[in-house]
């Protein structure tokens, strides 16, 4: 192999990794889109298609409308409110009642009423099979309509079988999935809404939901208020037997003497009070008693016998004091005229002296009856004393008793309180249970069959299908560009792989034409885009120049089978000789060999028969020249097994080497570099590489890892070709437009 060759001075290859893809612009995104805008227009066209078709063939739906509104007024019973479940009368109440209308047993009780179980419309078992009603059509024959049922019987019964109870379930999950309830908030309002195929079943589905709804809660208060009635009459016979059994432990408690209770208290406390009394006053007598003692002994010790409380004074001691004065008196009178000793004053003196003796005897006695008085005050202050102690412990005991008692009487006028107000709140509610009871939710309008169907049309389910089908389109088509990692342009290529391209090549089969081939198209188009474009990548080719000369020996690749380099290289064989120039492709591909197929040629000496035997062939009956083009060609066919003595032979290079010679410009064709080593070994007779890369194949890591192995050959890449782009994108690297004039 020539490891001498220099780079083309055109180019300096330069391998980049294949990083990350930046960001996206605006205007990336908007030429994107405007390159395939055709495929835009094909995706609203086709999703607008399915949206009207969608709406045309689905039924119309029917929406009913109802309207509840939440009562806010409270009941006048205060004592029936704590015993009923009361709804609250706040704004976000209706929220609650709202998921209480929809609930499962209001709408079961609803299916009941309107016998949904026999309606085939909610009961797919009732419904005909599908083979019954298409023999029941009107373009069917008599005959065949009259014979379906001995033909099927199992389509012919008329009879309806009985609802189940996984029938009804079923029924009312249909139904509540078409319920709609709304409460806005702060708001007493409940909107009802069913939403059905039949205008006239949707209208009767609302109104005996909201019926349903508005006497269940009806039966409800009024079970609720039969139920309080029963616990207040339970709790008032309960508070009356309460009530009675304190008024009896009152009365037996009243039995008790020491417990009655008058206006100055209780018989006990009374006594006391007049022992205190007693008590109080006898210590008063016994101390006025000892004073008169110590004053009659004091007036006997001094004798002073006058000298005494005339409370203690006796009739005889009054004589005696009498007496007494009568005699000093006499005495008095006597003594102005007579002495002491004379017999009268003696006598008088004698007189006085047994008086004397008299009064202090009377003294004496009285003050005997003191002493007694005072034993006797002192006992009865002892027994006094004993009697308050009893009397004390007995009013202790009397207090508890009365404290109890007490308190018996006023939990006995509470419970008689409280039992008058529970009986005057039974009696009103006995009396309310004779009355009508209202729900505390009614209907403010009910609904009406609705007139025209609230489903979409065709014409909004069309513009909805266009738009899906335009942001699927748009979604398609930026995955794939930002998604797929494969090259669009080919300035991309050229920018990422640091390789110049030398044209795009656009896409010949389409929808319409699948089988069309570039090769074909510039024979009968000479003058097509393809045709020029293709005269402009061998002008490109023809400025390359490496060592002063244009290289002629080009080796065409690609990085996988599907990217088109057969086909550029019989094309580009066709076009260099229409216009002029000696070409010659060489079908080096021994493993496939498809180029003598796509020339529809047979040689008269095949490449691969030379190489194995040369010594018996010629290199020069080798060239099959085409009459169409004038182009020439070395044709082979596959060599099985595939050896790399073949491809290194002398003799190939040989014919190469006269090739180039013998022509203007000599085009390898060689398998994919990234799936066999061939194209490296073929490098060495070659002056550059010509790597052709697909929009549709390859991706970016594979192109890249293809160019790396090019690059190590020491052969240059000469450019890059990109085939298989759409109109849009490769307009900026292609040749057209500039017709001919006709004469």
């Amino acid at each position: 192999m020539d490891n001498s060759r220099k780079r083309l001075t055109t180019n300096e290859f330069r391998a980049v990794d294949a990083g990350p893809r930046s960001l996206v612009s605006l205007r990336e995104l908007i030429n994107l889109l405007r390159h395939y805008k055709g495929r835009l227009v094909l995706g609203v066209m086709a999703g607008g298609l399915v949206g009207y078709f969608a709406g045309s063939m689905l039924p119309p739906s029917y929406t009913a409308e109802g309207l509840l509104v939440i009562e806010t007024q409270e009941l006048s019973i205060p004592e029936l409110r704590t015993v009923t479940s009361q709804r609250t009368v706040e704004p976000w109440g209706a929220r609650s009642e709202a998921r209480v209308l929809t609930s499962r047993e209001n709408v079961e009780r609803a299916v009941v009423e309107l016998e949904l179980e026999l309606d085939p419309q909610f009961n797919g078992s009732l419904s005909e099979p599908v083979v019954q009603r298409l023999l029941a059509a009107s373009w069917v024959p008599a005959w065949l309509q009259e014979a379906r049922s001995d033909l099927w019987p199992s389509i012919g019964r008329t009879s309806k079988p009985e609802g189940t109870a996984a029938v009804r379930a079923k029924i009312v999950n249909d139904i509540r999935r078409g319920l709609t309830v709304e409460s806005e908030e702060r708001s007493y309002a409940i909107l009802l809404s069913y939403r059905g195929k039949d205008p006239d079943k949707a209208a009767a589905i609302v109104n005996t939901i909201m019926n349903t709804y508005v006497l269940h809660e009806a039966e409800a208060k009024q079970a609720a208020t039969q139920h309080a009635s029963e616990r207040l009459k339970e709790r008032l016979d309960q508070i009356r037997a309460e009530w009675q059994g304190s008024n009896e432990a009152i009365r037996a408690m009243e039995r008790n003497d020491g417990l009655v209770k008058t206006a100055e208290g209780t018989i006990t406390s009374q006594a006391m009070v007049a022992l205190a009394v007693e008590q109080v006053k006898l210590r008063t007598e016994r101390s006025r008693a000892v004073a008169d003692r110590a004053q009659i002994t004091a007036a006997i010790a001094d004798g002073s016998l006058n000298v005494i409380n005339p409370e203690l004074v006796s009739p005889r001691l009054r004589g005696l004091w009498e007496q007494e004065a009568a005699l000093r008196i006499h005495r008095a009178a006597l003594s102005t005229d007579l002495g002491e000793r004379h017999p009268q004053m003696v006598a008088l003196k004698s007189d006085m002296t047994d008086l004397n003796a008299k009064l202090v005897a009377e003294l004496s006695n009285i003050r005997n009856s003191l002493d007694q008085h005072i034993l006797n005050l002192e006992q009865r202050d002892r027994d006094l004393g004993q009697a308050l102690t009893a009397a004390d412990q007995e009013a202790s005991v009397t207090a508890e008793g009365r404290a109890l008692l007490d308190q018996l009487e006023r939990e006995a006028e509470m419970k008689g309180e409280l039992y008058a107000q529970y009986r005057e709140s039974y009696e009103r509610t006995v009396a309310a249970l004779d009355m009508h009871h209202s729900a505390d939710v009614r209907i403010a309008s009910r609904a009406a069959p609705p007139e025209r169907p609230s489903s979409p049309g065709p014409n909004l389910l069309g513009a909805v299908g266009g738009a899906f089908g335009l942001l699927l389109s748009c979604s398609v088509i930026i995955s794939r560009r930002w998604l797929h990692n494969r090259f669009e342009t080919l300035n991309e290529l050229s920018e990422v792989t640091g390789v110049p391209g030398l044209g795009a090549i656009p896409q010949i089969s389409t929808f319409l034409h699948p089988h069309r081939k570039m090769s074909d198209l510039i024979l009968h188009q000479p003058d097509s885009r393809a045709a020029e474009t293709l005269r402009g990548i061998l002008v490109r080719l023809s400025y390359l120049r490496r060592d002063g000369f244009v290289p002629s020996v080009l080796l065409v690749t690609s990085p996988s089978p599907a990217d088109g380099k057969t086909s550029l290289v019989l094309t580009m064989a066709r076009i260099a000789a229409r216009d002029g120039l000696r070409c010659v492709a060489i079908d080096c591909d021994f493993r496939k060999a498809t180029l003598a197929e796509a020339v529809g040629a047979k040689p008269k000496q095949w490449l691969s028969d030379f190489l194995l035997d040369p010594e018996q062939r010629s290199h020069t009956g080798l060239f099959t020249q085409e009459k169409l083009s004038d182009a020439l060609y070395i044709l082979t066919r596959p060599v099985r097994p595939m050896s790399r003595r073949l491809l290194e032979s002398p003799f190939l290079k040989t014919v190469i080497e006269h090739a180039r010679e013998s022509c203007d410009l000599v085009l390898i064709d060689t398998p994919p570099i990234m799936n066999v080593a061939d194209p490296i070994i073929l490098s060495q007779f070659a002056d550059a590489f010509v790597m052709v890369v697909s929009s549709r194949g390859a991706d970016r890591t594979t192109v890249l890892e293809a160019m790396r192995r090019a690059e190590t050959t020491g052969c240059p890449v000469a450019g890059l070709v990109l085939s298989r782009v759409s109109d849009d994108v490769g307009n900026a690297h292609s040749y057209a437009g500039y017709p001919a004039s006709h004469h």
